[in-house]
């Protein structure tokens, strides 16, 4: 601790050390160590630093730092992986093959409302051990409604195929969660007596792919914003330090 406070000692403005490091060393021996009085001389430090550097400097100093705050935020935030499987709603064979688009895309979205029930998506969940972390903190209930967030359906040609993605943060996990949940569609169509269609069949046009390489979080716009907002405190603490005493 005591080679702490002497690290933070050293950031004083050369010209104040010049004048003061050897009283300044002295008293640091003399006091007890501690990460209140390591804070001190530190913010100590800081106070010092703002008011003798210029504007250019201040400026500087807070927006490369800024920056440094958004690597680390960009390093904590973990990564993120999508996996899309490609689904197809056609006409069954025999059927009307001028059934109508819409009626393709309704029956699609009424698949895709059972198996993101509640009831289905706890089955996954459990299955493959998803959001254990979570788990210990939060009640079952928001873990879903987070999931179902991460879960994407979206047209990719007009009424008879779509994508189903999901979007972990393990590229394994995602891939195979993506496939499961679109092989309930599929089945359903199948196995469930109240879902199954003489008319419609979904097919499996493209299986999950594996991710290789995150989608979020995007390190550009985590580091510009970094630095826009540490240049903007620069300007603020430029300004405070300038500012007129009104005593």
């Amino acid at each position: 601790m005591n080679r702490l406070m002497k690290v933070f000692a050293k950031l004083y403005p050369a010209a104040w050390r010049n004048r003061y490091d050897a009283e300044f060393a002295a008293l640091i021996e003399d006091v007890d160590p501690s990460w209140r009085t390591s804070f001190d001389i530190l913010k100590g430090a800081i106070a010092m630093q703002l008011r003798t550097a210029s504007l250019g400097k201040i400026v500087v100093v807070t927006g490369f730092a800024g920056m440094l705050m958004g690597l680390g935020v960009w390093f904590a935030v973990p990564n993120e992986y999508a996996s899309e499987a490609i689904l197809q709603v056609v006409p069954s064979q025999g059927a009307d093959p001028r059934l109508s688009g819409e009626a393709l895309s309704d029956y699609l979205n009424r698949g895709a409302v059972k198996v993101l029930s509640d009831s289905s998506l706890t089955e996954v969940v459990r299955k493959y051990h998803l959001y254990s972390a979570k788990q210990a903190k939060m009640p079952l209930e928001d873990i879903l409604r987070g999931m179902k967030e991460n879960i994407l359906i979206a047209p990719v040609r007009l009424f008879d195929m779509a994508s189903f993605e999901f979007v972990y943060e393990d590229p394994g996990l995602a891939q195979r969660v993506a496939q499961d949940l679109a092989t309930r569609i599929q089945e359903l169509s199948i196995n469930d007596a109240g879902f199954r269609s003489d008319a419609i069949t979904i097919r499996m046009l493209n299986t999950a792919s594996r991710p290789t390489s995150p989608i979020s979080p995007n390190v550009v716009p985590i580091v510009v914003l970094g630095l826009v907002v540490g240049l903007a405190i620069g300007v603020m603490l430029a300004r405070f330090r300038r500012a007129p005493n009104p005593a």
